[in-house]
């Protein structure tokens, strides 16, 4: 019976080993063929690179997160500074490496993601 929606039909050919390869997938997918086959062509992210932007938005999040922290820490030692805390200024040093830490790890994230 022809499909109505899709009424064309592809072939290609496999070699034997693909064709193993193909099944293998086709089974742990647990999808019919046509629909492995379908998603696998007209999805244009494949399974590792869903995985690598999930992995790279929780970084993101994390980064986010530690960047919050930090602009905290600088508004404490600001007014620190203001009341004339001689121990803010070490203070700084120590964010500073922190926010060197932070920009490399954005850095990286961004080059990552061109």
């Amino acid at each position: 019976m022809a499909n109505k929606q899709r009424p064309i039909a592809v072939t290609f050919r496999l070699s034997q080993d693909e064709l193993a390869t193909l099944k293998s997938r086709v089974t742990s997918s647990g999808m019919r063929q046509q629909d492995y086959l379908l998603r696998a062509a007209l999805n244009p992210h494949t399974p590792r690179q869903v995985a690598n932007q999930q992995a790279d938005l929780e970084l993101l999040r994390e980064l986010m997160e530690e960047l919050r922290r930090e602009g905290n820490n600088l508004n404490q030692i600001a007014k620190r500074l203001n009341m004339g805390d001689a121990h803010a200024a070490a203070m700084i040093d120590d964010m500073y490496k922190e926010m060197v830490v932070l920009w490399q790890s954005l850095r990286w994230l961004l080059r990552r993601r061109q």
